[in-house]
């Protein structure tokens, strides 16, 4: 594994620096031709000119002709001879300038020769042929060494000597042209001050902005020198304030004497200070790279967002999206992220520059081709392909109904996913697991629209009391709630009503399957996160509940309370139960009515104990139900019906078992214990002499041998056991 991944990096190591090198050879060959063109002319002004000195005989020769006494001529060739030729200044700051450039320029080069040849005793180092304990220790000795020496800096070094070479040339070309015409040096040198200027900005940039691409080999140097200054001015203003924090602390307190509870105080912004402080010794010590990765981690939504957004523009085909799609809730559910469900949710709505949403679109183009008869999948991929989508859409319902997503829902979305057309699609599929899902989703745009409706009013024309709603959003929740456009408006008007009722459509819809355990888990998961989301807006008790609403609740809740298999919507639901019963006369006399009527049942026909289901009283009728309980809890199973006694009187009562932690009290107890109201009441776990109930509860153990133990039995019971309910004759 060591040897595969280093000669990965290896490989990239060396093909960045033959690439370095090999674009400072190709510039520095053509930068070095032109610097020596322009010092054949510029290193003649170094010494004197014989066309100079042609001048001068030709001056004296004049002389003579022009009557220059003879006597005078010795002494002015005298003095030309003997006259010694000193260059001008700008020759000599040209030529230093642009020798220097050369002699820069070819140094570059030899030093880019030099790395490839330092990249090719790289490679034959670490992939010398060998045992493979020997390869991967050679390689990590010479790796060593190459972070020992700072490889790294040498191979930045060589871009540099290239850009000062350049700038000294520049240099030299203003400082040559002066001598020659005013008027074509400013514009170069207007020219090259704008250049440096760009170029500065360019090494500096990269300090403001972590992310920024451009950089230049002067930026890590910057850097460095950025923040040193930074942490050294930090430094210096918290030894001044620290000085005068006393004299600040005091004159705070008595100028807001009122605020020193909760106000402003000198000491909040010290701890402001010391965080930027660490802040600049973090970045001082990781260097600009591992700075800017460290930025990277904790970069807003937004840059998923567009991530996300690029991703989709270059997949085309469908089995793409679809893979695509599949991998929405884990992105969700990443704890690496900082805000998926924003990042998604920005997809899903309309941008300026576009008329539909990018994800949202393309999901539902995916729907499109899972129509049952006109779709060219086969039924397999066609269930496939429709389940990723509506789990996909199902997280994203989530995110809509979160607090922190306070904007209404898009108008993409309520058009195209809320609408009968898609509604009755879903509900029309076969398969339990999608149906389920796809109502979910239904479920929770229903409460995100309807809290649109209450909490954001349009101007439409007026539906009811304070509440504008369109006819196309009165559509939609008639749909998905299963009811007349009347009810919604009826419930829209008070508070967590429509939020009841999207409870008893969800739940109602399934509670067959639901009662008889047949529900996958996943989509078990779902509905169960589905009710935690619906239930956190509970109906107010004084609320104008309808008396159908009411009664479909009630038969709800009866249903869950009699099934194990429903127990968890039971506990869910029991906080709507309560905050109704006895507050809510409506809803009151619901119950009251489905509990006398419960009541008037003889006891041969009389629920079941797990399952709710009506059987005969000459039958003897044996179920059995596996739970798997924790070995120091206490499990509370009210039967939520009542039991006959000896005296043929009826009783509420719930069984109790606990199981106490091994290897303490390895004993199973179980008893039942006579309840006053097993709603409400708490049930305390019956004592060891309490248990000398006469009607006791059989634990049978989960053995080979249809071993029946009482309690008080010193055999261990493991966490799974077996509860069985044994009715003879009519009685448990």
């Amino acid at each position: 594994m060591y040897l595969a991944e280093a000669e990965k990096e290896d490989k990239e190591l060396t093909e960045a620096w033959k690439g370095e090198a090999d674009s400072i050879l190709v510039f520095t060959g053509l930068f070095s031709a032109t610097v020596a063109a322009f010092i054949i002319e510029s290193y003649k002004n170094l010494s004197p000119s014989s066309g100079d000195t042609t001048v001068t005989l030709l001056a004296q020769i004049s002389q003579q002709l022009a009557g220059v006494p003879y006597e005078t001529l010795p002494q002015n060739l005298t003095a030309a001879r003997n006259a010694s030729f000193k260059p001008t200044n700008s020759a000599v700051r040209v030529n230093v300038l642009w020798f220097l450039s050369l002699v820069l320029s070819l140094t570059s080069a030899l030093s880019a020769t030099l790395l490839q040849q330092w990249a090719r005793r790289y490679l034959e180092l670490t992939q010398h042929r060998g045992a493979p304990h020997k390869r991967a220790r050679i390689r990590a000795y010479v790796f060593d060494g190459v972070q020992g020496t700072n490889m790294y800096r040498a191979v930045e070094a060589m871009p540099l000597l290239l850009h000062i070479s350049v700038f000294l040339f520049l240099a030299g070309l203003v400082d040559f042209l002066f001598p020659i015409n005013d008027t074509v040096a400013f514009y170069i040198l207007g020219y090259i001050s704008a250049f440096i200027s760009v170029y500065a900005i360019l090494t500096v940039l990269p300090n403001l902005v972590l992310n920024c691409p451009y950089r230049t080999p002067l930026s890590g140097f910057a850097w460095r020198i950025s923040q040193v200054s930074a942490l050294a001015i930090l430094l210096l203003i918290r030894q001044i304030e620290g000085s005068l924090y006393e004299m600040s602390s005091s004159l705070w307190h008595r100028t807001n004497r009122a605020w020193q509870a909760s106000g402003p105080q000198p000491a909040k912004w010290r701890e402001t200070l010391e965080s930027q402080i660490r802040t600049r010794r973090k970045r001082l010590t990781d260097g600009m790279r591992r700075s800017v990765m460290r930025c990277a981690t904790g970069a807003p939504w937004k840059v998923d967002a567009r991530a996300l957004h690029w991703t989709l523009t270059v997949l085309d085909e469908d089995n793409e999206i679809e893979d695509f799609v599949a991998r929405m809730p884990g992105f969700f559910e990443s704890p690496t992220v900082p805000d998926a469900t924003s990042a998604i949710l920005a997809l899903m709505d309309t941008p300026p520059d576009r008329s539909d949403p990018i994800l949202g679109s393309r999901i539902h183009e995916l729907l499109e081709t899972c129509r049952p008869g006109i779709s060219p999948l086969l039924d397999d991929a066609r269930r496939n392909r429709l389940h990723v989508c509506l789990k996909s859409l199902w997280y994203c319902g989530r995110g809509y109904n979160q607090p922190s997503y306070s904007a209404p829902l898009p108008s993409y979305v309520r058009s195209v996913f809320a609408v009968p057309e898609m509604i009755l699609q879903i509900r029309a599929e076969e398969d339990v697991s999608v149906r389920l899902i796809g109502r979910c989703f239904e479920s929770l745009l229903a409460k995100k629209l309807a809290q649109d409706v209450i909490d954001h009013p349009r101007r439409y024309s007026r539906a009811g009391a304070g509440i504008f709603v369109t006819q196309a959003e009165l559509l939609c929740l008639s749909t998905l709630l299963d009811a007349t456009s009347k009810d919604v408006i009826d419930w829209l008007e008070h508070r967590g009503t429509i939020s009841l009722a999207n409870i008893v459509s969800l739940a109602t819809s399934e509670a067959e399957l639901l009662v008889a355990g047949s529900v996958p888990s996943e989509a078990l998961d779902v509905l169960q996160k589905t009710i935690d989301i619906l239930v956190t807006e509970l109906p107010h008790p004084s609320a104008d509940l309808s008396g159908d609403l009411a009664v479909k609740f009630c038969q709800l809740y009866s249903k869950v309370d009699n099934a194990w298999g429903t127990i968890w919507l039971k506990y869910q639901l029991r906080p709507i139960h309560e905050r109704l019963l006895g507050a809510n006369s409506v809803y009151s006399s619901a119950w009251s009515q489905m509990q006398g009527s419960r009541d008037s049942h003889q006891w041969g026909a009389d629920a079941d104990l797990w399952t709710g289901h009506y059987v005969a009283s000459d039958v003897t009728d044996v179920v059995s139900e596996h739970r798997r309980v924790v070995s120091n809890q206490i499990d509370i199973q009210p039967t939520g019906r009542p039991q006959p006694l000896d005296d043929g009187s009826l009783s509420s009562n719930a069984s109790v078992v606990s199981l106490f932690q091994p290897p303490t009290i390895r004993t199973a107890v179980s008893a039942t214990v006579p309840l006053e109201d097993p709603e409400t009441e708490l049930i305390p776990l019956a004592s060891h002499e309490q248990v000398e109930a006469e009607t006791a509860t059989f634990v049978e153990l989960p053995l080979e041998s249809s071993t029946i133990i009482h309690h008080g039995s010193g055999e261990a019971l493991g966490d799974l056991v077996e509860m069985t309910a044994v009715r003879d004759n009519g009685r448990p």
